[in-house]
């Protein structure tokens, strides 16, 4: 062989490693050659995730060898139909737009059971509910012939215990202390109210202590220990549990009140008509309300959720938040067309009238449209953090995503064959609790999956080598 042939190959050979370097790193890069249009063209990639996880995903038709969770690379710039697939769940679906050199993800999609009606608790003349504050124990009240019956339900256990049964008194309502350990009883015999706290933690009945031949129409815990506000139809009274002490402190006749932040917010009676009165709990005087629109007869305090106090005009169906105590520019906000109200927390506001799901931040005093049905409904929730809500109509439930991509997608989760009432989470979001008009049953959010097995993906630091995450989610 010859000096010159010798070169010859020796140069062949790095050209070879030049171009196959170059190749390789344009690879990398995520450039592919697209033999449909005969063009170059840099591919992006789809990273997908589920709950529960070892979902099937199907890709423009195409049932993939992965499941969730799980990155498809070198995809072409376009848009895609995925699916994500798992026996016992309904299906998902999204048309996904994939774009050159970025990541888009498909979210932290929740896969939501096959429609089903849970589990009945086969509870027996079942009349009211009530949720603790924590969202961890249901307080029911059940009647059968003459006797009344209060239970309570444990949400994490789902573990239901006898309180009380009563023959002689009719329970009227119930209210959960603040810290969620006691429970304040009301019950009626004839015109006379008569009320009771059940310490949860000892398992014992205490009556409360009434002076002398008052009727107390209303009574609201404070959130300071042994400690609760009291009224009749002429005055409102501080009870003292811890020395059985009472005082006056307002001649008002309220017909509601709540308790937030040192200020008493009161439903006062003049004739007809109601008015809103606010009283300082520190020096016992009045305090100057904003201007509000006039209220009409039917009105009702609604659960409050940190510094708003919500006070529902039914007839009108108008919502006021009334900010506690009244230093903001905006103290009280004003939300029309409005039938239910549910909080997810302070800052998270899921709002409902007869067609329309909405979402309300107070603190930006910001209101986000969701959805218009075709059906009535009756409330929304919230689930949880996530980008889902759960609501109710007639006799179903049903869950929407609020993920605007697209169509937005509904799930029936369940039907009755009475109306339902309300619906309750688990404190751990795993268990929906439905109250119809009859009985109320607990449904699996997360029942138990057959897994796939699951390739392994690529490092996620090779993904990142040529692909940035897009803001396309």
């Amino acid at each position: 062989m010859t000096l010159f042939s010798r070169r010859l190959i020796y140069l062949s050979f790095i050209l070879v490693f030049i171009i196959a370097g170059f190749l390789i790193l344009f690879y990398l890069q995520g450039y592919r050659f697209d033999t449909n249009d005969w063009e170059i063209k840099r591919t992006g990639a789809i990273q997908v995730e589920s709950r529960p996880k070892g979902a099937k995903i199907k890709l423009n038709g195409q049932i993939l060898s992965n499941s969730t969770p799980t990155t498809i690379l070198s995809l072409s710039p376009g848009e895609y139909n995925l699916d994500i697939i798992m026996e016992g769940f309904q299906t998902w679906s999204k048309k996904i737009k994939v774009l050159p050199s970025e990541v888009v993800f498909s979210g932290d999609v929740i896969l939501w059971p096959e429609p089903n009606t849970g589990q009945p608790l086969e509870i027996n003349g079942l009349q009211k509910s009530w949720l603790s504050n924590n969202g961890e124990s249901l307080l029911y009240l059940t009647k059968a012939n003459s006797a009344s019956e209060l239970w309570l339900l444990n949400l994490k256990s789902s573990q239901t215990n006898l309180l009380t049964r009563t023959t002689e008194s009719e329970i009227i309502n119930a209210v959960w202390s603040p810290l969620n350990r006691e429970i304040l009883i009301q019950e009626r015999i004839k015109d006379k109210n008569l009320w009771k706290i059940y310490n949860l933690e000892n398992g014992l009945w205490e009556e409360l202590p009434t002076p002398g031949s008052l009727n107390f129409n209303v009574v609201q815990w404070s959130k300071e220990k042994n400690l609760l506000y009291a009224s009749t139809t002429t005055e409102l009274y501080e009870i003292n549990l811890k020395n059985n002490s009472h005082r006056i402190i307002w001649r008002e006749r309220l017909v509601d009140f709540r308790i937030r932040h040192n200020i008493v917010f009161g439903l006062n009676r003049n004739g007809e008509a109601l008015n809103l009165k606010l009283l300082n709990l520190s020096n016992l005087k009045t305090l100057p309300l904003p201007e509000m629109s006039i209220l009409s007869s039917n009105v009702n305090f609604l659960d409050n959720s940190g510094d708003w106090v919500p006070l529902f005009d039914i007839d009108r169906h108008t919502l006021y938040l009334l900010n506690s105590p009244l230093i903001e520019e905006k103290p009280i906000r004003r939300l029309p067309d409005v039938t239910a109200i549910n909080w997810q927390n302070e800052n998270s506001l899921t709002i409902t009238n007869n067609f329309e799901i909405w979402l309300y931040d107070p603190q930006k005093d910001s209101l986000e449209f969701v959805e218009r049905l075709g059906t009535s409904l009756n409330g929304a929730w919230r689930y949880a953090e996530e980008q889902y809500v759960i609501f109710y109509g007639a006799n179903e439930v049903w869950v929407i995503e609020l993920d605007t991509r697209g169509n937005r997608q509904r799930w029936l989760l369940s039907n009755y064959e009475q109306d339902v009432v309300k619906i309750m989470l688990s404190p751990d979001h795993k268990t929906l609790y439905v109250q119809t008009t009859t009985d109320i049953y607990r449904l699996n959010l997360q029942p138990e999956t057959r897994s796939f097995l699951q390739p392994t993906d690529l490092p996620s630091t090779m993904i990142q080598k040529y692909l940035r995450p897009s803001n396309n989610q």
